[in-house]
């Protein structure tokens, strides 16, 4: 009877020795997967931001034109009224 007593305690053991193995596994596992995520989503971040300064780059750059474009035609005397150059900013 204290063979069966053992017997069990060691398999007791051996099973929560084992459920703490896997427990522990499945807890890095879900740590790296998080800091794959974290990562992947601030790449995208990343990307969206540098997307979105170009675009605020290339809007500027052709409004820049537009207003130089306008400046120019006033000055050669192309247009001479102000509604003139507004519509010249508008091309």
């Amino acid at each position: 009877m204290t063979t069966d007593i053992k017997e069990v305690k060691d398999s007791a053991v051996s099973k929560a020795e084992s459920a703490a193995a896997k427990a522990k596994d499945a807890t890095k596992n879900a740590a790296e997967d998080i800091k794959n995520e974290t990562k992947n989503a601030a790449n995208k971040t990343e990307e969206a931001v540098k997307k979105a300064a170009s675009d605020v780059k290339d809007a500027t750059k052709k409004g820049a034109e537009k207003v130089e474009n306008a400046a120019k035609a006033a000055k050669d005397g192309t247009v001479k009224t102000a509604k003139e150059v507004n519509e010249a900013l508008k091309k």
